[in-house]
């Protein structure tokens, strides 16, 4: 194969290259899109703002150094809070500030996977590898949220590129991002392991030419002994109940069901039993990871995780992905196998998750790995061809076809999806929070959200209004001690502590509230869901919009 050369430029410049166009893609209308915020990037927002200020979470019940999942809302990884807390802590309370740390996470990433792919592949393809990572449509919108996956993917390939790079003694650096990856992303837990196996014996047999052993099983000593074992020790989390295993109920029920709906026979209990149905489940999840829908058609079957009516990678890389694979096979074996045998573990996430089919977050690890065999793919297709006009043409035409491609992600990115999808990411909740400070503001009446849970309004205004700081932190965590969650005239209650109301009081109900009775003569105000227009909130008695 001819190769087609770049330029003998420095590397550092290309990573700075990479680097702002990556920013650029991550940090352009951030403020304004998405739209709002979840409650699962408003659980890592808030808590880092707790640890800085309390060195505490939310609630004030978790220390930072228990290594046990934070629980204000539902449990979340045991770090991210801790990362991103030095970002944030200057910063205020907006969608802008919130997701800054992921967005340079994000880059940083992207920045890894350049190196990592330079060190396995060469220059060439480590420009083509870091592009096309800056402007892939999943790391485009995961590096525009506010998830902790961010963080723990950064870890993730700093540890490849370490073992990678490093040799004797040095390789045991690589337990700092190791330890970090499995504490910042709940679903890393398992793959950190399987991870750390691969690229130790890599580095060990190609890096350093089968020397230095005992470094490198000391490194994997301390995965198991300093990471895996204190999870289990300490492990008190309640999502242990999320991972498939042939007891899970789910399973069970489905065995149920499978064998009521079968003709009575020796075959039922063969064929119909916890181990097959186990099996046909984990199958499903593991492969539907791979599927043309998911990767090149329509993403992510989780709204909330969906890029709307598109694909995590761009159409034409299905080509370069067949491309790449097949060259790298041929001409790099041992790469081949590595990169293999890293996406074959990705899915593990995701198979083993009893919450429903979702990959855009659990399978984060395959994407940049696919990302590398799609920039092999672009780099053997242009060096195929000898003349270098040839070659122009071909470079010319991949580059006009993927700003096609971008301009149509775009658009449906900061155009179709946050009216398609806004209540993914809480756009009620931001109306609400802006109706409620506006209304405090201009009437001193007693305010009443009725709500099923009444601290999700809650931390919405607190995060909205910018109200969460040192003074109020404290207050905070008394409300979460006595479940009674109030800001100046504002209460947010359940149906179960709703007392008398006076007549003058503004009563503001979500659609599962079913405990007030308005009276005939009030007509509420509406806050709608975009897509449909059907009403999510209303508020009775309300003066601001009268």
């Amino acid at each position: 194969m001819q190769k087609f050369r770049i330029a003998k430029i420095p590397l550092f410049v290309f990573i700075i290259f990479i680097a702002c166009l990556s920013l650029f893609f991550r940090l352009l209308w951030l403020d304004r899109v998405p739209t709002g915020i979840s409650n699962d990037e408003l659980d890592n927002v808030l808590n880092a703002k707790a640890v800085f200020f309390t060195g505490s979470d939310l609630s004030g019940a978790w220390s930072p150094f228990s290594l046990s999942p934070i629980s204000t809302y539902y449990d979340q990884s045991e770090l991210a809070a801790i990362v991103i807390s030095p970002i944030l802590s200057f910063l205020p309370l907006n969608l802008f500030s919130a997701r800054l740390p992921f967005a340079i996470a994000s880059t940083i990433s992207v920045v890894f996977i350049f190196l990592i792919a330079n060190k396995l592949l060469g220059k060439n393809t480590a420009v083509i590898t870091g592009i096309v990572s800056a402007i892939n449509p999943w790391f485009i919108f995961i590096g525009r949220s506010g998830l902790d996956v961010n963080l723990s993917l950064m870890f993730c390939l700093t540890a490849i590129y370490l073992l990678l790079r490093l040799r004797r003694i040095y390789v045991l650096l690589a337990f700092i991002p190791l330890f970090f990856a499995f504490y910042t992303y709940i679903g890393s837990k398992l793959i950190v392991l399987p991870l750390s196996i691969i690229c130790i014996f890599y580095a060990w047999k190609y890096v350093s030419e089968k020397k230095y052993l005992i470094h490198y099983l000391t490194l994997l000593g301390m995965v198991i002994f300093l990471i895996y074992a204190p999870f289990f020790l300490l492990n008190s989390t309640n999502r242990s109940s999320e991972v498939l295993s042939p007891s899970h109920p789910s399973v069970t029920k489905r065995v149920d069901y499978e064998r009521k709906q079968s003709v009575v026979s020796p075959l039922r209990s063969i064929f119909s039993n916890k181990l097959t149905t186990f099996g046909r489940e984990f199958e499903e999840k593991y492969l539907g990871v791979f599927s043309i829908d998911y990767l090149f058609l329509h993403g992510d079957p989780k709204f909330l995780f969906s890029v709307f009516d598109h694909g995590v990678f761009y159409l034409q890389d299905v080509l370069f992905l067949i491309v790449g694979g097949i060259a790298l096979f041929l001409k790099k074996r041992r790469e081949f196998l590595f990169i293999l045998a890293l996406i074959l573990i990705a899915p593990l996430p995701s198979a083993f998750s009893a919450v429903g089919s979702s990959y855009v977050v659990r399978s984060f690890l395959l994407h940049p790995l696919l990302i590398i065999l799609i920039s092999f793919g672009i780099f053997t297709t242009i060096s195929h061809f000898k003349a270098s006009i040839v070659k122009a043409f071909v470079l010319v035409g991949i580059v006009g076809l993927y700003l096609i491609f971008i301009s149509n992600f775009m658009y449906i990115y900061f155009a179709r999806n946050p009216i398609a999808n806004a209540e993914s990411f809480n756009f009620s909740s931001r109306i609400l929070s802006n109706y409620l400070l506006r209304e405090t503001q201009d009437s001193h009446r007693q305010i009443i959200v009725l709500t099923q849970d009444p601290q999700i309004p809650f931390r919405h205004l607190l995060f909205y209004g910018n109200l969460y700081n040192k003074d109020f932190a404290a207050k905070v965590g008394s409300m979460y001690k006595s479940e009674s969650f109030k800001y100046d005239n504002i209460s947010f209650l359940e149906c179960k502590n709703l007392g008398k109301l006076d007549t003058e009081t503004t009563v503001i109900t979500d659609p599962g509230t079913k405990c007030y009775t308005p009276p005939k003569t009030i007509t509420p105000v509406v806050i709608p869901q975009l897509s449909d227009g059907g009403a999510i909130y209303k508020i009775w008695n309300g003066q601001l919009c009268n």
